[in-house]
């Protein structure tokens, strides 16, 4: 199971959460993997489904936004990247090997919109979804939260999650302290939410991206809990792939193959 989780706030915030669990070609599953990444100037993208495909529709995003040397922080609008690059995304995946293509694929991303939100202060943060084999993208903006990956099916994990986007939310208040605050509180939630739920396969690690015109963080969601009865927890971000050469490299020191691994 996996987990890719994009938000955007009324306050000129985004953030986009992944966990790290991928499964291998033999069902084994291991936390080896990023999934969220900068692909351009104040967009991130996150992939669920076939590890191959995801890394090659992420570098392809990665190319297409490089802005050349010189030209400052140019502002992407997600918007318009999303619809030019579809058909883009639906070549890689129709290229794909059918051994991928059978694991599907979908991304999210999430971007700071250089055109502003009417009647706001604050500026627009825009969600994408993509989904083979068609990539025709979706979008929501305001306040909002979307899924990819398995545990968006998983019922009782989007109910945990839906409080912390109403307007009377308390976890509002660490805008106050800046979006890595906002975006690392919505990740705490994150990780307690899928401790507290019955289901399993969602992996304990996070990486959680920051959002907001002008500015891009990185960072995990590491943490010592105490309990009552007990030692303390400490949660470490283990190793994991930024790359497909690399994702070929740790598979098969969990002695598998990186081909046919889903997430």
């Amino acid at each position: 199971m996996t987990w890719v989780i994009g938000a955007s706030s009324i306050f000129g915030a985004g953030a986009l959460i992944s966990d790290t669990r991928v499964q291998l070609a033999d069902g084994t599953t291991a936390e080896l993997l990023q999934k969220a990444y900068f692909v351009g100037n104040y967009i991130a993208a996150g992939f669920a489904g076939s590890v191959h495909i995801g890394f090659r529709l992420i570098n392809s995003l990665a190319e297409g936004l490089a802005v050349p040397e010189g030209m400052g922080p140019h502002p992407w609008d997600l918007r318009m990247v999303a619809r030019q690059w579809a058909p883009t995304a639906k070549r890689i995946f129709s290229g794909a090997p059918d051994e991928e293509k059978r694991l599907g694929s979908q991304l999210l991303l999430v971007g700071a919109s250089p055109a502003g939100r009417a009647g706001s202060p604050f500026p627009r943060i825009d969600i994408a979804r993509l989904a083979a084999p068609e990539f025709s993208p979706r979008f929501s903006s305001g306040l909002s939260v979307r899924h990819v990956g398995s545990g968006a099916r998983v019922a009782a994990y989007k109910r945990s999650l839906r409080p912390l986007f109403r307007l009377s939310s308390r976890i509002h208040r660490a805008h106050l302290a800046g979006v890595p605050e906002w975006a690392r509180q919505l990740a705490f939630s994150v990780t307690v939410s899928a401790r507290d739920q019955a289901h399993q396969g969602i992996g304990d690690h996070l990486h959680v991206i920051g959002v907001r015109l002008g500015d891009l963080s990185i960072y995990t969601n590491d943490m010592t809990t105490y309990a009552a009865d007990g030692p303390p927890i400490a949660l470490r971000m283990p190793r994991v792939a930024h790359s497909w050469e690399e994702f070929v490299t740790l598979a098969q020191g969990a002695k598998s193959v990186a081909s046919g691994a889903s997430c």
